[in-house]
């Protein structure tokens, strides 16, 4: 679960989260299409769902069109 916050003075959005691979897998997101007030937050919930085995990566993004970006790094291996 990554919990995303608006540290700014004003409202940012509407947001969008996205991740580059389809092997992480969001699972709750209420982020996407929100419009967060100052000190508000919202969730991106991503489980790890492997198709095949070895090491993935991912970027989970949250951004707005204003261009504020809230990243996180996603890794994981799958196994037998």
């Amino acid at each position: 679960m990554f919990i995303v916050a608006n540290t700014a003075t004003s409202p940012t959005g509407p947001l969008t989260a996205l991740t580059g691979n389809a092997e992480f897998q969001m699972i709750g997101n209420t982020c996407t299409g929100a419009t967060l007030a100052p000190k508000q937050t919202c969730v991106v919930s991503v489980v790890f769902a492997p198709a095949s085995l070895g090491n993935k990566s991912t970027l989970l993004a949250v951004f707005s069109p204003a261009g504020h970006v809230a990243n996180a790094f996603l890794q994981g291996t799958g196994q037998p």
